[in-house]
């Protein structure tokens, strides 16, 4: 039987003698012997028996102490940065022939999971040296504990900070599927093989703003109505990279901001441009290709990207010139580029809120931005316009919006506001302003707008009008107390067809509406959601609007009423 291991025991070394440091002769790299570390392995399968059969060749020399390996495994599929503890190379056998266990991956994560792997890089075995102890039953190395480790490799990265070149690891395990992902990934992302085409040409196009996660702009073309692309936090995505110098100008002309492609000229054709996915989210952009379905394959990321601090963070060094092609292309100014030293092990080097932008975003604004406020918030006097059912809800927060700060600047938010077509849709004509006012419903900053039906100017930010055209606010069990409500204040108490919410309505008398009034309309119908899923039938039945029958597209609804059920012993006296 082998040795048993003391998996639980802590390793020691915190503190550690003065004066220990890395030992490199330009060939070998070594952790000299610590007197205060115990830094234990795990070993089972073949190793224990390999670990075993060690043991007894210390015990027979008559020493307690022997010389072992510390092996970087970037093979090793469950963790590419597994460090494996074996026989010293000088006993001519493979890695795999002298393995006898591995470090754990919490100690491996505590030292920081590349320091050993780097700090390898100096040996020109590519191995560190180290001792191991063998007391009674129990094996353990003779290293400083994890904290003291992390620290003396630093220094020494520190003091030599241009390693000698590395030979390349064998390309199996880890490796070996890193490569096939790198392979795909560049399969996935060569430019269109399709044969070339007449680029569509640009006469007019047509802008539509858009605001629900993310808010930008849809570009289509006015003739055709064919889609173009999309513009986005400055970034323009196309359809056609060949339109890029024609959209750009267009939108330029329209005094859009828009990020200039960076080096090179903007057109490009078909066949030259790289087929990524720009995937934009709160504080960070992912890259990742279109998969055979044409759909983004969000499982390979190829790279990430912080705008706020112009980090870009790819998955493979061969991946690293096309990503970094596409990332200019589209305007993404990348002044910091990383790489993993192990492929597509982006998430084990680096930190998850680094990648995602949570910690930039944290330095830069003093908050995360990796947990958004999901609450939606309505100021406190609006409350008693409601009935009393719908005045407490979970996601609802009577209060002013915290966020008082505009989606862009203030004069690109002006422009970019006149294309937003909600606003019609709820309101028809309307004349906006230039003055930037708080919402009405939340407070947030918006543009200020006159209704031809409305005493007064209205603000209502994009958020409230969204919350507005899809009941977002209200439950199913909400639609009818709501609709009730608003029958009574803008259809003199009729049924009305789901369509009739889309867009508020004048008073029939030709009077204007005040803009407490409008308030009211807006905040009733935040609470009716639009489900198709909602039965329109059963929400005006509930809301008492069905009584004597609603006029639908196709006929009349008349509500049916249940015959009360009769005993049986009743049945039987009944008349013929």
């Amino acid at each position: 039987m082998g040795p048993t291991l003391s998996h639980g025991r802590c390793e020691r070394g915190s503190r550690m003698s003065r004066g220990y440091e890395v030992e490199w002769d330009g060939t070998v790299v070594r952790l000299p012997r610590c007197a205060e570390g115990t830094v234990n392995f795990s070993s089972w399968g073949d190793a224990e028996m390999a670990l075993a059969d060690f043991v007894t060749e210390v015990r027979r020399r008559g020493a307690g102490t022997a010389t072992v390996a510390l092996i970087p495994r970037p093979d090793n599929t469950h963790n590419p940065y597994a460090i494996s503890v074996a026989r010293p190379a000088g006993s001519g056998r493979t890695p795999d022939e002298r393995h006898l266990g591995f470090l754990h991956d919490y100690f491996l994560r505590a030292v920081g999971p590349v320091k050993l792997p780097l700090l390898a890089r100096y040996a020109v075995s590519g191995e560190i040296e180290c001792t191991v102890v063998v007391l009674d039953d129990d094996v353990s190395l003779a290293i400083p504990g994890k904290v003291d480790l992390g620290r003396l490799i630093d220094e020494f990265l520190a003091a030599h900070p241009d390693a000698p070149p590395a030979g390349e690891p064998p390309r199996v395990g880890w490796l070996s599927e890193a490569d096939a992902a790198t392979a795909r990934c560049l399969d996935l992302m060569a430019p269109s093989r399709e044969p070339p085409v007449v680029p569509p040409t640009i006469d007019d196009l047509r802008l539509v703003g858009y605001e629900a996660h993310r808010r930008g702009l849809l570009i289509t073309d006015a003739g055709t109505g064919r889609f173009v692309g999309r513009l986005q936090d400055r970034i323009l995505t196309l359809t056609d990279e060949r339109v890029r110098p024609a959209v750009v100008e267009h939108l330029v002309g329209l005094g859009i901001d828009v990020a200039a492609p960076i080096g090179g000229p903007a057109g490009a054709d078909r066949g030259a441009v790289e087929r990524l996915a720009l995937i934009q989210e709160a504080t960070h952009i992912q890259l990742s290709p279109y998969g055979e379905n044409g759909r983004p394959d969000r499982s390979l990321k190829v790279a990430y990207y912080v705008p706020l601090i112009e980090t870009l963070w790819v998955a493979s060094r061969r991946l690293v010139d096309p990503v970094r092609r596409f990332a200019e292309r589209h305007g993404l100014v990348v002044t910091t580029l990383h790489v993993p030293l192990v492929d597509w092990a982006l998430e084990q080097e680096f930190d998850y809120h680094d990648l995602h932008g949570h910690n930039a975003h944290h330095r830069h604004f003093g908050r995360p931005g990796h947990r958004p406020d999901h609450r939606l918030y309505r100021l406190p006097h609006l409350k008693a316009l409601l009935p009393v059912e719908l005045r407490k809800r979970e996601n609802l927060v009577w209060g002013a919006c915290p966020d008082e700060e505009l989606p862009e600047r203030a004069d690109q938010f002006r422009v970019l506001e006149r294309y937003f077509t909600d606003r019609v849709a709820l309101f028809g004509a309307v004349e906006l302003a230039d003055a930037i006012v708080p919402c009405r419903l939340c407070g947030r900053r918006t543009l200020r707008f006159t209704a031809r039906w409305a005493e007064g100017p209205l603000a209502y930010c994009g958020p409230c009008r969204h919350a507005a055209a899809q009941g977002q606010l209200g439950r199913p069990d909400d639609a009818p107390v709501a609709l009730r409500a608003l029958a009574e204040v803008e259809f003199e108490g009729r049924p009305l067809v789901r369509s009739q919410l889309d867009q508020l309505t004048p008073p029939g008398d030709g009077s204007r509406r005040t803009a407490a009034e409008v308030d009211k309309l807006l905040l009733l119908r935040s609470f009716i959601s639009r489900s198709k899923a909602l039965a329109w039938t059963k929400v005006l039945i509930g809301a008492g609007l069905a009584d004597e029958g609603v006029r639908m597209s196709r006929g009349m609804v008349i509500p049916a009423v249940d015959q009360p059920a009769i005993p049986r012993t009743e049945r039987q006296r009944l008349p013929d």
